[in-house]
């Protein structure tokens, strides 16, 4: 498929549920054979919501893994990356492109086994309709002004604006102006007995 990455849908794990289907925002994913499939691979614009919404784990977003070397010599400065052991960003909102109108963009900044950070674009106007995710995640406004539903309510965010949710919770966004926010999605729980926290 052209040396691009897709979502992978594991059939033996998909229970044919709908969500990941119902959550893409630009139609890529649909039902085959009663299951979860990629049907248009070139609208997919890897949101990572279909990950995100999986009730069961059937659907993964791969991502390179690269030695730090490899990922230092590939990296622009001002793009940030890997330094020890942190990952460093001097400007989030550099790191998308211009958004075009009526478009969503995504980049994942980071991934591992806690936490996957990804950076979404808005073009005014543009919004995710109702969905859950099955793990906590947090959303950081960086640039704009949108209208989020949190379960039942709904609240007015704008630059510094941040929500954390339980998993499950619904919840939508709605760009009133261009929008550049993040979203933290936290992949394994704190272990009871661990002394932390």
């Amino acid at each position: 498929m052209d040396g691009r990455w897709f979502p992978r849908i594991d059939r033996a794990l998909c229970t044919g549920c709908g969500e990941c289907v119902a959550r893409c925002p630009t139609g890529a994913l649909g039902m085959r054979d009663g299951l979860a499939a990629l049907i248009r691979p070139e609208a997919c614009t890897y949101t990572a919501l279909c990950e995100g919404v999986c009730p069961v784990g059937a659907i993964a977003l791969p991502y390179v893994v690269c030695s730090l070397a490899e990922w230092h010599s590939s990296a622009q400065p001002s793009q940030g990356g890997t330094v020890s052991n942190f990952v460093y960003f001097p400007d989030l909102t550099a790191q998308l492109p211009e958004i075009p109108p009526d478009s969503i963009l995504s980049r994942t900044l980071h991934a591992d086994d806690d936490v996957k950070v990804v950076l979404f674009g808005f073009a005014a106007g543009q919004e995710l309709s109702e969905h859950t995710a099955s793990q906590p995640a947090s959303i950081l406004v960086l640039r704009g002004e949108a209208d989020l539903t949190l379960g039942d309510e709904k609240r007015a965010a704008g630059p510094g604006t941040w929500v954390h949710m339980p998993p499950n919770l619904p919840h939508s966004v709605h760009a009133r102006t261009p929008l550049i926010m993040l979203l933290l999605l936290v992949r394994s729980a704190r272990k009871e007995g661990s002394g932390t926290g």
